[in-house]
């Protein structure tokens, strides 16, 4: 599939916004419900920058939606491979 210079450019920004958030806020493992109250709140963020006809503030806020929701994703991926159960009903214990 064809990719543009805005698709990698994008891509780039969500990367530099999800080691940014890491460097600030570390791993976080949140429930998937609280992942959605943030996911939410950065929501209201990018519809305020709309709303104030902000257009590179509603672009960053987009960025700041989609590495969110990455992180939810990546929290979601951690929390699952810690609580399968290996054969014969152990925990997996590995961590």
């Amino acid at each position: 599939m064809y990719r543009t210079n805005c698709t990698s450019q994008s891509i780039g920004n969500l990367i530099y916004e999800r080691d940014r958030q890491d460097g600030k806020w570390g791993e976080q493992n949140h429930s998937p419900e609280k992942w959605i109250v943030i996911l939410i709140e950065e929501c209201g963020e990018a519809a305020k920058a709309i709303l104030e006809k902000e257009s590179y503030q509603y672009r960053d806020e987009l960025i700041h939606v989609a590495a969110v929701a990455i992180a939810a994703v990546e929290s979601f991926d951690r929390n699952l491979e810690r609580d399968v159960k290996v054969p014969g009903g152990e925990e997996n214990d590995d961590d």
